[in-house]
């Protein structure tokens, strides 16, 4: 009997033994996983199973934020237009730098008047007259066409009709692969009351009304508002609700929509995310609005078309093509980086690339490569003016907002039509510091606030050949001494 136990215990250890040599551990990024047997021959356990969906999930979900950030900024700026009282095709002007408030990187000197239109049941016409300069854009923010010459144009759904008795006669037709689609138009006039006059004459209406359209009134913001993408979870709430009602998937979305279907994000889900679920998604935000700021101000080296020069702290900014298009591939980083800071990237926003329209530079630090801080005092000298047929200007942003910064005045950037002071050599010299330093033209100054980081944008409008073959450069930002 002794010898029979003896045996069934060296049985079970020798079962014992070769279980645990069998099973395996490994240590990864996301933790330890266990196997039943090797990692390469055995199966996960059902705790590792779970951690990897869950690992899968928030992967799935950051890079989505990546992905989204194009649309979701429209969707923003959509809703934040709205809460001002704007409706589909109605125009919300922006003469001021509060009526600009709510527009990523805004120029502080273009007065720009704004709309969406839903083109769900109907196309939509718009007549433009001389004096303004525009262009239509998709959900994704991809231009559909130019708005330069007095006319009119269709904006349509893929694969609209246009009823029989419209006359299409001189009608440019701009088709859109997403269901609304965002208008932004410049007014040329300098005049404010010109500017409105302008603005009033330019017609929006369902192709269905055209033989009896109705105009609505301009909306003009009279108090700061938001435009921003939101912060936290409430960024995948406008994703799905945009998924949902924007049209179809795209071919080059499908995948990337299909890892969401576990949040109830995607075409027919119900966004109903558990509070487990919250809370990735919100981690998720973070974490991938992190590597948008990455990207966007430190991402330089990583990002095909953002080099300026080799030693500046400049960049170009403009790092998404206008199309988002690579010759062999999308550019998931360089809209990324772009659109969290910017709205459209119309192809009259590249002329540092194509030589015509407008050149925007960029920067984050000082010439000593520190970050701007807008408790220090920083100075941009220009030895000669910069080679322009219009004009150039610089406006400053707030990090956070990535708007035109609250510093508590309405002048928040400089340009070369002001009543700058000029140094005897013909230089100039622009100020950016908390307080104006002495002696120091107020025209020249633009003040900061202690407590914000910031950055500019500095555009060239009609930019020269020097600017786009780099024979002039832009100097670096120094702290001023």
């Amino acid at each position: 009997m002794k010898a029979f136990t003896k045996t069934l215990l060296a049985l079970a250890t020798t079962a014992l033994l070769s279980t645990t040599v069998m099973a395996d551990t490994i240590d990864t990024s996301v933790g330890k996983l266990e196997f039943t047997h090797s990692f390469e021959a055995g199966y996960p356990t059902a705790a590792t199973a779970e951690k990897l969906f869950k690992d899968m999930d928030r992967q799935r979900a950051t890079q989505a934020y990546l992905w989204a950030i194009p649309y979701v900024s429209f969707l923003a700026f959509e809703e934040g237009m709205q809460a001002q009282g704007m409706t589909d095709g109605q125009l919300l002007y922006m003469p001021d730098r509060v009526a600009r408030s709510g527009g990523l990187t805004a120029n502080h000197t273009t007065p720009y008047a704004v709309t969406t239109v839903d083109l769900t049941d109907s196309p939509m016409v718009i007549e433009i007259p001389d004096g303004v300069r525009g262009a239509a854009h998709s959900m994704w923010q991809i231009g559909l066409g130019q708005l330069t010459e007095a006319g009119k144009y269709l904006l349509m759904p893929k694969g609209g009709t246009i009823p029989a008795d419209f006359d299409m006669t001189d009608v440019t037709v701009m088709e859109s692969d997403t269901n609304r689609a965002l208008v932004i138009i410049r007014v040329m006039a300098p005049d404010m009351e010109e500017q409105k006059k302008t603005l009033a004459s330019i017609k929006f209406y369902s192709v269905t009304d055209h033989l009896n359209p109705t105009m609505k009134p301009l909306v003009i913001p009279t108090e700061n508002w938001e435009g921003h993408s939101p912060h936290g979870e409430d960024f995948f709430r406008l994703l799905a609700k945009g998924l949902n009602n924007g049209g179809e998937i795209h071919e080059r979305d499908r995948l990337i929509v299909d890892g969401l279907r576990t949040f109830g994000i995607g075409r027919g889900l119900t966004y109903n995310p558990t509070k487990e679920q919250k809370a990735m998604l919100e981690d998720a935000s973070i974490v991938g609005e992190s590597m948008a700021k990455a990207l966007d101000f430190a991402g330089t080296d990583r990002l095909e078309l953002a080099h300026y020069s080799d030693g500046s702290q400049w960049e170009i900014a403009t790092t998404s093509p206008s199309d988002q298009r690579f010759e062999n591939s999308d550019a998931l980083d360089g809209r990324a980086a772009w659109f969290y800071e910017a709205i459209t990237a119309d192809t009259a926003m590249h002329a540092m690339t194509t030589g015509w329209g407008q050149a925007y530079l960029s920067t984050y630090t000082d010439t000593d490569g520190d970050y701007l801080n807008g408790k220090n005092a920083y100075v941009l000298h220009l030895d000669t003016p910069p080679p322009v047929d219009t004009f150039w200007s610089i406006s400053i942003y707030d990090v956070e907002q990535r708007c035109l910064i609250l510093n508590g005045t309405d002048k928040v950037g400089i340009d070369g039509r002001m009543n700058l002071t000029y140094n005897d050599d013909g230089s100039v010299d622009m100020y950016f510091s908390p307080v104006k330093p002495d002696g120091v033209n107020a025209a020249n100054w633009v003040k900061t606030m202690d407590d914000k980081a910031w950055f500019p944008y500095f555009r060239f409008y009609s930019p020269k050949q020097e600017v786009q073959d780099r024979t002039w450069l832009l100097p670096d930002i120094q702290k001023a001494k």
